[in-house]
This record gives C-alpha cells, structure tokens and sequence, in this order.
C-alpha cells in the first residue's frame, strides 16, 4: 500500500526525435524532455501557467499537450522553449491528438455553453476548424 494511501500520479509519456516527453502529474506545473538513450534531462519547463500538463504527443518537431486549466501548449521538442499556446476552455480533461501537422483536442465551447472539437496547425497553433459537439 502507499503511504497515507496516496496513490501516486503515473503520467503517460510520448517519444519523438530520440526524446521521452513526460510531464510532473496532475499537481506540477512542470514538462520534462528526456535523453531517450541515457534518460537524462535534456530540458525542463518550471513556469507552466497552469498546473496539470496532460500526457504528451509528438508531431512536427513540437510536443504538445495541455493543462487541466484550458491550455493546449507546443513546445520546441529538441531544446524545449515554447512555441505557442491556445486557452481552449475550463475545465480541459480530454488528451490531444496529433497528424500530418495538425494537432486535435475536444474542449468546453465557451460560445454556448456545450463542448467543440478543434483543430490547430502544430507549427503555428493557428486555428484550422472549430466545431460544435452534442456531448461532452
């Protein structure tokens, strides 16, 4: 058993450019990019302004993911500076998917009340399409 029966945050990891993505957990405000081959930290991020970075997915040079407060952030996946970011909506629970350039995240659509699914161009975090989901 864990102590004080805290079960201890498992975050998911994602693999690009011979680099192991992986974010502090739920309660961090932190993003790690790890030498794959040796494990070292490559680089780190300390100032998310959100705290509950998402698992990771890699795409076009960037990793991406998102908080649990609303932002989908990119960060440069060889040396970890940021690249954009885009406040999608509160609470964000889902995972973000990425391909061919395009990164997709299903968010709370703040317009009407219901929820949208979005899609952004990874480079740029420019918004290609929004459209209206029936449920969350």
């Amino acid at each position: 058993m864990f102590e004080n029966d805290v079960v201890p945050e498992l975050p998911a990891v994602a693999y690009g450019g011979d680099t192991v993505f992986v974010s502090g957990g739920f309660q961090a405000v932190t993003f790690y990019g790890l030498d794959a081959a040796s494990g070292r930290i490559r680089w780190a991020t300390t100032n998310l302004e959100d705290n509950g970075p998402t698992a990771p997915v890699y795409d076009d040079g960037r990793v991406v993911f998102n908080t649990e407060s609303c932002t989908l952030f990119a960060f440069d996946a060889r040396t970890g500076r940021p690249r954009w970011s885009h406040w999608l909506g509160d609470p964000l629970m889902s995972q973000a998917a990425a391909a061919n350039g395009r990164v997709f995240s299903a968010h709370p659509d703040e317009d009407d009340g219901g929820f949208a699914m979005s899609a952004l161009s990874v480079r740029t975090g420019a918004v290609l399409w929004r459209r209206p989901l029936r449920g969350d």
